[in-house]
């Protein structure tokens, strides 16, 4: 693990902690029972994402870094979590209330959830991924960008999940807790996992410019990086589409028909491709002693 990026991780999330705390914290004194709701549906939501990812061959193992311990990807797991929930989550609170503020007296209404949300989420969420990739050095595969991406998308999902079901508990005419269950399943039903695909679509980008094997080394730094803000945009594009207000029901329904098609679509065709890359993966041969030298020439006299 690299300690100058292990740091830096530590250090914005430990910053962030208090605004996500916060920010909840204050949803929760409008309604307890909105919030007591929202804590298990965000752990069950946590429980089935994690398992789900952690079955697909793309979580790290120690057939492609050797002698991996279990607590290594904990860590790992966790701080990519943390990212999204505290770091991500705080730093999209500080950028995108102003950039929202400037949309609205614009008169832009199409396009201010999508710059507020879009914008500032898509770029912090990636900053994590970046941060951790280079801080865990057993990751070592372009495809671990993507798992990392999805668990940092998941961190930040959760905790706007939370927020979200807390004040929907308000908006209820007679019961905090259908208001909130109503949030939940809306949320769920109508953009499963969404945070979760967006991130894993930008982390991919990311993945695949640092860890891209030799014929992305080869490459300069400058294209490298326009690999990885390429994909970035790529989610961006998505997220920005699916935030987008038209004002009219049936449009609003249609285009978001339209951007699940293109975010979930891209993220499966992202999935099968980096799942058999990471079947056919044979990791790493491990001796048990140094391989035997060839036997020595001998001269043959003609």
């Amino acid at each position: 693990m690299s300690s100058m990026f292990r740091i830096t991780l530590i250090a914005m999330i430990t910053i962030c902690v208090p605004i996500g705390l916060l920010l909840v914290g204050g949803t929760a004194v409008l309604s307890p029972q909105g919030f007591g709701v929202g804590i298990p549906c965000a752990l069950l939501y946590a429980v089935v994402i994690i398992t789900l990812l952690s079955r697909t061959p793309l979580w790290p193992s120690d057939r492609t870094a050797p002698q991996l311990k279990r607590g290594q990807v904990l860590w790992w797991a966790a701080a990519a979590v943390s990212w999204g929930a505290f770091a991500s989550f705080g730093l999209t609170m500080i950028s995108g209330g102003p950039i929202m503020s400037i949309t609205s007296k614009l008169g832009w209404n199409v396009v201010e959830a999508s710059l507020g949300g879009a914008y500032p989420e898509e770029i912090s969420k990636v900053m994590g991924v970046v941060l951790i990739i280079f801080a865990f050095r057993f990751l070592n595969r372009p495809w671990h960008g993507f798992i990392t991406g999805a668990l940092v998308g998941l961190g930040f999902e959760i905790n706007e999940n939370l927020l979200y079901g807390t004040v929907g508990a308000l908006y209820h005419p007679s019961s905090d807790l259908w208001g909130s269950l109503q949030m939940w399943g809306m949320r769920t039903l109508f953009g499963v996992g969404l945070h979760v695909v967006l991130s894993a679509i930008a982390g991919w980008g990311v993945g695949y410019a640092l860890l891209g094997g030799p014929q992305v080394a080869r490459l300069s730094t400058p294209r490298r990086i326009l690999i990885a803000l390429g994909w970035l945009l790529a989610s961006f594009a998505g997220h920005f589409w699916w935030n987008l207000q038209w004002g009219n029901t049936v449009a609003m329904v249609i285009s978001m028909v339209l951007a699940g098609c293109y975010i979930y679509g891209l993220f499966i065709l992202l999935l099968v491709r980096l799942w058999k890359q990471a079947t056919r993966d044979s990791g790493y041969v491990l001796c048990d002693s140094a391989p035997l030298a060839p036997p020595p020439l001998t001269p043959v006299s003609v």
